[in-house]
This record gives structure tokens, C-alpha cells and sequence, in this order.
């Protein structure tokens, strides 16, 4: 008699697939947790499973994966049916009645109500069986109902669902499916990279991902929001296009992504029609609710989905949850020390959402909502905060970027703007500066500033905030190098603000206009912005903005080459900012009090400084202030003769800055990097690292030009034009520190410049450095005499009289007079002398070479002689 097969057996094979079951298309990936769930939910005494998540999310895949591997195992009897029913083409509660009678191979039934009564019996004497019932999302509450009755007479009966939402049964365990994840954890390919990598192969079989293909795969994933059928549908066109072609399209629109899939359900054949399908199962609110959802950026708060969303006769909550519940809206985040959930859409939900709001007339009323509640949240969220350079209020505005920067970019390139759709675009801008400047990223602040100006600027909007915003671009532009540009903008805002008379403005507009001014060496009138910004914050009372001009003050005494007055300035600066518990711009104090300490040739005492200052701008979260900092450890590595681990710590430090968007500050800390290899002899990596910092300027920005220049010119230089290329490098560095280290990455080229002619010359000749400064005789090693002056002179008098006539003498007077120039010595201590000082060169490494005749020395005319600079 045949023995069962046991059941540790049966988990290692892969059961048939039901009746009327489609069938899998490749190997699922990914989806551990999700099947783990399945099996504890139906495994452990559960007896409903609902498998919940957007179309397009795998749903049916992820079930037909359970069936086929994991239900064996899971099974409560080994002989357990398994009935699969796929209701996504039925719309009423007769189609429910008639799908799953044919599962249970029932005759027909002669009515939805009579059928139903005798599915009910037929289900509690098939015995322990799984009953999959698939895509219920048209039949929700029919579905429901029977599959209630079923559970209640059939106790050994089991019911896997797959639905956009849950059911609302009493004892259902909801498993959430959610997206394939896209980026990678644990070593492990992201997910939704395999997927797309595997489709890919096995439709377009000749591609096959190289590592310049990866970052537009990543990115292609990323913008389809992980999801299988959108991945599924993109990976195919690899047939006729690259990864890079490809993401450019799907940039611009999905249409290439509603091509319909051969075989698939219609449902699920496309994009579109997957997201089409659970738009037509909403009611005429939560449609009107998803549409209005399309206008946010980044996700959004319960509280922003109900000021957008507007309330009507039924709670926009109560829209919000359905649209959950419904799959169409997901959780993506938990916001931080604010107990409230963050929701989002997915792409190809918003997209689809986005042409019903234009279809429904709803876009300009929807996007006037949400542009009124990020302003008026942007405001409560910094005065909660204590002030606009508080780091909890920058904490809170980076997590609504995305929101705050769609609100300006509609007013770009749609025609004449209105004082009221300008007035929250200037406003949403001023909002996200303080937050950007210090953390990041720039790009798109940076490219908004002057479209949203220029179509704002006859909008009749109020002018302070157009002053402001005139003011943010000055000063952005200053500190991404380009000052002269900056000054136009500083200059206009500045009258703006006298002519409306805005004193705060005014305080602030003449601090920065004098920073850019110093910039671009026009120091008088710097001074006199100064003296009017001191003025203005004193009368102010804004004892943060004293000590910003006692900064600026600093950094034109600097300029002055009056390092002793910058550090006094930056003192004042300091104790006025810890006074106001300013801890930004105590760490940006801090930071240039290290650069001084530098300049003065101290990395002792700039390490102090520059500790402090980056414990400060860690608790403040300024990224930007950390990598500056960073940046000047590195040169005080680079000081102390650590190369390589100045190197290290400059790139970390570009690397940060860049991903923020500070392509200028990168790019000069680039360029730092290039002298430490320089001087390390990495001449490869040097021309590469400047290269790279070459390619990151950004603007006028004659300053940083001229660094980059001057670095390249002496790493091209021959030896007998270093010296000219390197008064440049130094004459160029942007502070004594670097014009310091500068000095130095010359004194080291120079030396294995000579040591390499050292190399080419015969150990058998004599080699003399530039006046006597060291020498190498024959078969010896090189001396240096530089600290041992009456030799080096000495032998330098020798070295002249050879080379003006070989076999040329010298006396014991001449020889004492070039040693000991100006000394008045009786004739016999003066001999002694000579006679002691040719001894110690003899054995020193010239005693082959130095030879003492009748009428005093010379150097052997048979030995080749060879003077190096």
C-alpha cells in the first residue's frame, strides 16, 4: 500500500495550479514577508486571508505563488482542496454566485438566492479546502455576505481574497502589499531592480544590465514607484530602446507604459486600465477627493488632504479613509514627533488623478487650497519654532519641500500672474530659503528664483515679499560663487526696502550687499553697508544681526590682510550669537575662527575651534556648515603632513556639498584635494580631482577660476618654469592656509623634480645645489647644508671659481671672506678657520673632490660637475 508523502516533502514541491487559476508569468521576486504572513494567517487557526493593495501591485501573483509553493505546507489536511474563482470581470452578486458554484462544480444555480443557499451547503461537505476568491474589488459587499455564510457553515473551509481594500468581517487578517522595495538593503538588489532585470531578459533577450545602465534602471524603478505591472510593461520596451531612452520617456508621460499586455486580464492588461478600474468602483466624492490629491507634491499630512480635499456633506476624512482603504492612497512615512501619518499617492495613481482634475474644471480652485494651507502652515510651523534660522523650524519645512516648491513653480510660464497666485509662490520660496541654504539641495530652489521673480514682478504683489525674494537670489548667488551677478539683485532689493520703508530689510539687505561687495574687493563701500547695517540692527534691537555684521566685519578685515582685526571681529560676532543662543551662526563663527587659526600657521588651536563648531552645526542639522568644516580638518591634516588622510576627508566633504547642491563650495574643496595629491606625487589623480573641480563651477566666479588655474598651471610646468607657475598658485589661493599649503606641495614637487635629475646623473660626478645649498660627491649620499651657512657659502665661492675656470684656486683670504663675510680675523685664527671648514667638507662626502694645492683649494677639474637649481 503507497505511504503518504510526508509533509516536509510536500513543502519542497510545487502543487498544480487550481482550476480556472491563470498562470504565473516568470518567478516571483521578492514578496518573503508578504507570503510568511499568508501562511501564519491560514496556518495557525485563521480562516480568512485578505491580500489587499493597488492594481498592479501582484496581488494575483503573490496568491498564485501561495497556492503553488506554500499552501502545500500549510495545508491543515494533506488531501485539502483548493478552488480558485476569478471574479475581476463580475459586476453583481449573481456573477459571485455563479463563480463560485462552478469551483464547487455545482450544477447551475436557478437563482442568486437559491444558489447561494446551496453554495453554503455544498461548501460545509467538501471538507478542509482553500477557497481563493480573486480581484472582489467590483463585488466587495456580495462577495462579503457570501463568503460570511460560508465561514459560518463550513468550519473546516479556508478563503484566501485578493481586494483593493479589506472586508470588514470580523476575524479577516488583512496582509498589505506593498511596493517592491527600490533601493537595496542588506547587500541584496533592490526588488524592483530584479523584477525589471529578469522581464527584461526574458522578453528582450539579448540586453543584460551594465553598470552604466544602472542608474537609469534604479531611477526607472523608482519613478514607477516599485510597482510589478508598471515595471512589467516598462521592461519590455528594451527591445527598441536603452535604460537612458527609456526614463526620458516615462519622465515625460506613461503612454508607453498603456500598450496592452497579450494575455493579461483586461483589467490588468495596462496601466491605465488598472487604475481606470478602481476609479470607476469610487463614489462621485471620493473621485473628486483623489483628483484634488493629485496637486501634492512628496506627500501630505490628514490635515493638508482635508484643507485640499474642502469639506462637503460627508467629512473629507471620511474620503481620505475610503480612498485607503481602497489602496488608492498609502502610507508613507510616520511624521516624526508629530504622531500623524504621511500619505501619497503612487505616480501612475497621481497621473491618471491629475487628467480627471483638468477633466472635472477642478485644478486652479484645488491648487489655490493647497498653495493657502503650506503658506499658512509654513508660518505657524516657524513661529512654533521659535524664528525662521531655528533648526526645528527647517526640520519641519524640509519635510514639506516638494509641496512648497510646487506652490511657486505654477506661477512660471502660464502667462500674466495676479498679485494673488504671486503673493503665496514668493512666500513658499522665502520659506523653504533658510532651509535649503544650510541643508539642501539647490537645484530647483536655485532655477525657481528668477522665473518666479520675472513673473511675478508687475503681478501687483506685496513688494516686500519681492523684495525678499530679490534679496534670497542675491545672496544665493554670492555664496555659489558669483557676487558681481549677486550685487544687481542686492542693490535693487535694498531700494526697494527704503522706499517701502522695511527696516528690517534694510538691515539685512545692507549686510549682504556689503558681503558681496567684499567679495569683489570693493571694501569702501563694503564699509559703508556695513556701518548702515549696524545702525539698523542695533536700532532693531536684533542682537543676531549685530553679531552677523560683526561676522561681515571680520571677513573685510580679512580682506584688508588684517588678521588680528578679523579674529577681534569674530570674537564680537561670537559672543553676541551665544548671547542670542543663535547655535547656526555661533557654529559659522566658530568655523572662521578656525580658518584664522590656520592662516596663523596653528591647526592646534583651529582643531579646537572647528570641533566646537561642528558639534554645534550637527545639533542644528546645517550639513552644509559640517562639510565646510570638514573641509578645513582636512587642511589641517594637509598642514600637519598627512596627505592621504587629507585627501579622504576633502572628497567626503565635496561629495556632501555637491549632493546639496553647493556645486562652488565642491568644487573649491575639490581643488584642495588636487594640491594634497599634488604635493603627494599622485600627479594622475591631481589632474583628475582638478578636472572634476573645473566641471563644478558654476557662474562668474573669477575667485575659484583663478585657483583652479593657477593649480593647473604649476602641475603643468617644467621644472625651469616652476617657480613662475608657482608665485601664480600662491598669489591665487583664496586664503593664507591654502596659499601656505600651496608653498609647500612646490617645495615638495621641486625636490623630486631634483631628486629625479639627481637619479640621471653618474654616482662618480660631483652635484651641487643652488649656492651650495647641498651637494652629492662622488659614490656618496646627499648633504644638506642649509642650517651649516659658512660651508654653504664656502662651497658655493669653490662651485663659481670651477665653473669661471676649471682648475681655478682660491686662498685662504678668499675663502674666509666668502664664509665669514664682514668678520674681522687676525690672518693665522683665519687660516685655522679655512683649514677646519675645507676638513669638515672632505668628510662630509668631497674629499675626493676638494684638493688643497700650494696656493690654497680648488675643486678636481678631472671630476664632471653638475649645478642644479
Amino acid at each position: 500500500m503507497d505511504q503518504p508523502t510526508p509533509r516536509s516533502e510536500r513543502a519542497r514541491t510545487r502543487a498544480a495550479p487550481p482550476p480556472g487559476a491563470p498562470r504565473a508569468r516568470g518567478p516571483l521576486v521578492g514578496r518573503a514577508r508578504e507570503r510568511a504572513a499568508l501562511i501564519e494567517a491560514l496556518a495557525s487557526g485563521g480562516r480568512l486571508a485578505v491580500l489587499t493593495g493597488p492594481g498592479g501591485i501582484g496581488k494575483t501573483r503573490l496568491a498564485l505563488e501561495f497556492l503553488a509553493a506554500d499552501w502545500p505546507a500549510a495545508a491543515p489536511e494533506p488531501d485539502a482542496a483548493v478552488m480558485f474563482v476569478d471574479l475581476g470581470e463580475v459586476t453583481d452578486a449573481d456573477g459571485v454566485v455563479d463563480g463560485v458554484s462552478a469551483a464547487l462544480e455545482l450544477p447551475d444555480p436557478a437563482g442568486a438566492r437559491g444558489g447561494a443557499a446551496r453554495i453554503v451547503g455544498a461548501a460545509a461537505a467538501v471538507g478542509p479546502s482553500l477557497l481563493v476568491l480573486d480581484s472582489v474589488d467590483g463585488v466587495v459587499a456580495a462577495a462579503s455576505d457570501l463568503i460570511e455564510a460560508m465561514l459560518s457553515a463550513a468550519p473546516e473551509l479556508r478563503v484566501l481574497v485578493t481586494s483593493r481594500e479589506r472586508l470588514g468581517l470580523a476575524g479577516e487578517q488583512v496582509v498589505d502589499l506593498p511596493p517592491l522595495s527600490v533601493a537595496p538593503a542588506d547587500g541584496e538588489e533592490a526588488e524592483a531592480v530584479s523584477l525589471f532585470t529578469e522581464t527584461a531578459a526574458r522578453v528582450a533577450g539579448h540586453w543584460r544590465m551594465s553598470d552604466e545602465d544602472r542608474p537609469y534602471v534604479e531611477e526607472i524603478v523608482a519613478l514607477l514607484d516599485g510597482i510589478p505591472l508598471a515595471i512589467e510593461l516598462a521592461a519590455p520596451r528594451l527591445q527598441v530602446m536603452g535604460p537612458r531612452a527609456l526614463l526620458h520617456r516615462l519622465r515625460n508621460r506613461f503612454d508607453l507604459l498603456n500598450a496592452p499586455r497579450r494575455g493579461a486580464p483586461a483589467r490588468h492588461a495596462t496601466v491605465h486600465a488598472a487604475v481606470d478600474f478602481s476609479w470607476r468602483v469610487l463614489t462621485r466624492d471620493e473621485q473628486r477627493a483623489l483628483a484634488c490629491c493629485a496637486v501634492f507634491r512628496g506627500g501630505f499630512t490628514l490635515a493638508a488632504g482635508e484643507a485640499v480635499v474642502g469639506e462637503g456633506d460627508v467629512p473629507a476624512v471620511d474620503h481620505l479613509q475610503a480612498l485607503r482603504a481602497k489602496s488608492l492612497l498609502r502610507v508613507l512615512a510616520e511624521e516624526a514627533g508629530e504622531g500623524d501619518l504621511r500619505l501619497g499617492l503612487y505616480e501612475t495613481v497621481r497621473q491618471f488623478a491629475a487628467d480627471r482634475l483638468d477633466e472635472a474644471g477642478l485644478r486652479r480652485e484645488a491648487e489655490a487650497r493647497h498653495a493657502a494651507h503650506f503658506v499658512a502652515w509654513g508660518r505657524c510651523a516657524i513661529a512654533d519654532a521659535g524664528g525662521v534660522d531655528h533648526p526645528a523650524a527647517w526640520t519641519r519645512l524640509a519635510r514639506e519641500r516638494d509641496n512648497l516648491l510646487a506652490v511657486a513653480e505654477r506661477v512660471v510660464g502660464g502667462g500674466p500672474v495676479s498679485a494673488r497666485a504671486a503673493e503665496p509662490a514668493l512666500e513658499a520660496l522665502l520659506l523653504l530659503e533658510p532651509v535649503l541654504l544650510r541643508r539642501g539641495p539647490l537645484e530647483r530652489f536655485a532655477a525657481l528664483l528668477q522665473p518666479v521673480l520675472e513673473a511675478t514682478a508687475r503681478s501687483g504683489a506685496d513688494p516686500l515679499l519681492y523684495c525678499q525674494a530679490l534679496a534670497a537670489q542675491g545672496n544665493l548667488l554670492r555664496q555659489r560663487g558669483d557676487p558681481r551677478q549677486g550685487l544687481q539683485n542686492l542693490v535693487h532689493a535694498l531700494s526697494i526696502a527704503r522706499e517701502i520703508d522695511a527696516p528690517e530689510m534694510v538691515a539685512r539687505g545692507s549686510r549682504e550687499l556689503a558681503e558681496a561687495l567684499t567679495a569683489v574687493d570693493q571694501l569702501d563701500d563694503a564699509e559703508e553697508q556695513l556701518d548702515v547695517a549696524a545702525r539698523s540692527s542695533a536700532a532693531l534691537s536684533d542682537e543676531v544681526g549685530e553679531g552677523r555684521v560683526a561676522r561681515a566685519r571680520a571677513r573685510l578685515a580679512e580682506r584688508r590682510a588684517d588678521p588680528a582685526g578679523a579674529r577681534e571681529w569674530l570674537e564680537r560676532a561670537l559672543a553676541a550669537h551665544v548671547a542670542a543662543d543663535a547655535e547656526p551662526d555661533r557654529a559659522e563663527d566658530l568655523r572662521l575662527l578656525g580658518r584664522l587659526h590656520l592662516d596663523a600657521g596653528r591647526p592646534d588651536l583651529a582643531r579646537i575651534a572647528l570641533d566646537e563648531a561642528a558639534l554645534s552645526s550637527s545639533r542644528a542639522g546645517d550639513r552644509r556648515e559640517v562639510a565646510r568644516i570638514e573641509g578645513l580638518r582636512a587642511l589641517a591634516d594637509h598642514m600637519e603632513g598627512d596627505l592621504t588622510r587629507a585627501r579622504v576627508t576633502c572628497l567626503a566633504a565635496a561629495g556632501s556639498l555637491e549632493r546639496r547642491g553647493f556645486q562652488r563650495g565642491a568644487a573649491e574643496l575639490r581643488a584642495q584635494a588636487a594640491l594634497a595629491a599634488w604635493e603627494a606625487g599622485a600627479d594622475v589623480e591631481a589632474r583628475a580631482l582638478l578636472a572634476r573641480a573645473s566641471r563644478g563651477r558654476a557662474g562668474d566666479d573669477p575667485a575659484l577660476d583663478g585657483w583652479i588655474d593657477g593649480l593647473r598651471a604649476a602641475l603643468d610646468a617644467p621644472v625651469e618654469s616652476l617657480d613662475a607657475a608657482g608665485r601664480r598658485l600662491v598669489d591665487a589661493a583664496p586664503h593664507p592656509a591654502l596659499a601656505a599649503a600651496a608653498r609647500h606641495g612646490l617645495a615638495a614637487v621641486r625636490e623630486r623634480a631634483g631628486e629625479r635629475r639627481i637619479a640621471a646623473i653618474s654616482p662618480e660626478d660631483l652635484v651641487v645645489g643652488a649656492d651650495g645649498c647641498w651637494f652629492r660627491g662622488p659614490g656618496g649620499e646627499a648633504v644638506d647644508l642649509r642650517r651649516r651657512k659658512p660651508l654653504r657659502r664656502l662651497l658655493a665661492a669653490l662651485v663659481e671659481r670651477r665653473q669661471a675656470s676649471p682648475g681655478g684656486i682660491l686662498d685662504a683670504d678668499a675663502l674666509l671672506a666668502a664664509g665669514w663675510p664682514g668678520e674681522r680675523v687676525i690672518a693665522e685664527a683665519g687660516a685655522h678657520r679655512v683649514r677646519v671648514a675645507v676638513s669638515t667638507l672632505r668628510k662630509l662626502g668631497l674629499r675626493r673632490v676638494l684638493v688643497t694645492v700650494e696656493s690654497g683649494y680648488r675643486l678636481d677639474p678631472a671630476v664632471a660637475l653638475h649645478e642644479l637649481d
